[in-house]
């Protein structure tokens, strides 16, 4: 069983956006269609083949919104690093770094999320933000499948951070045509209090193999009423 590090670039993201982007401008926007081509494939991979072996790499880069309006670009990068021990047990880190800016002002932040897998089952174990310091682990794990068809859907491991928030979510696999699919996962954090911080809709568009070709982000923060809309491809 396999999993997919969907959360942390969100948990990045809520960071970024309440130390920085606070105070920008609002507006509207709207989306394009179209038809997709044939759905030919109806099984897949959801995750790269070696992507818990060091040396392992993939980016994106990105465009979106902030408020609708405001311009951004981001460079994602995860990286699988050496082996660590964590609380006396072999892990396997996963770095996922994140750097945005704000095209308008050219304000521009990062941060890093590690998330620590072990080394024999990869289960999570541990998640830290190298921002605020903040921890995380797994209060109830549920590892996304080797392989998934069209219309399979399931839970994702839940997360209780030292701060006292939550993040639960859920994924799903839907049919992109062209012999692709969209694994999706959508999340929601709640304070210690059980007040929603935070919902979140990740989308990696993969092939047959598990190969993530595309990414896209959709956020909204409800203490500060931002909406995030992130999207690109992966670089080659």
């Amino acid at each position: 069983m396999k999993k997919c590090n969907f959360t942390a670039l969100i948990i990045i993201c809520a960071i970024l956006l309440s130390f920085t982007f606070e105070g920008c401008g609002g507006g509207g926007g709207g989306g394009g269609g179209g038809d997709a081509p044939a759905q030919t494939v109806e099984t897949f991979h959801l995750q790269d083949d070696g992507e818990y072996v060091p040396g392992y790499k993939i980016s994106f880069t990105l465009s979106g919104t902030l408020r609708a309006a405001d311009n951004l670009k981001a460079f994602v990068i995860l990286e699988t690093k050496t082996l660590t021990t964590v609380d006396g047990q072999d892990c396997i880190p996963q770095e996922l770094f994140l750097e945005m800016t704000e095209t308008d002002t050219g304000i521009t932040v990062s941060d890093i999320v590690t998330t620590y897998y072990d080394a024999v089952t990869y289960d999570p174990v541990k998640q830290i933000d190298h921002t605020t310091g903040d921890e995380s682990v797994p209060i109830e794990i549920n590892n996304l499948p080797d392989l998934a068809e069209i219309g399979d859907f399931g839970k994702l491991t839940s997360w209780k951070s030292t701060d006292g928030s939550t993040t639960t979510g859920t994924w799903r696999l839907e049919g992109a045509g062209g012999g692709l699919a969209n694994l999706i996962g959508n999340f929601t954090s709640t304070d210690s209090f059980g007040n929603i911080e935070y919902t979140g809709k990740e989308t990696y568009t993969i092939d047959e193999s598990g190969d993530r070709l595309k990414y896209k982000l959709e956020a909204f923060y409800f203490d500060t009423g931002v909406e995030l809309n992130l999207s690109g491809n992966k670089n080659s």
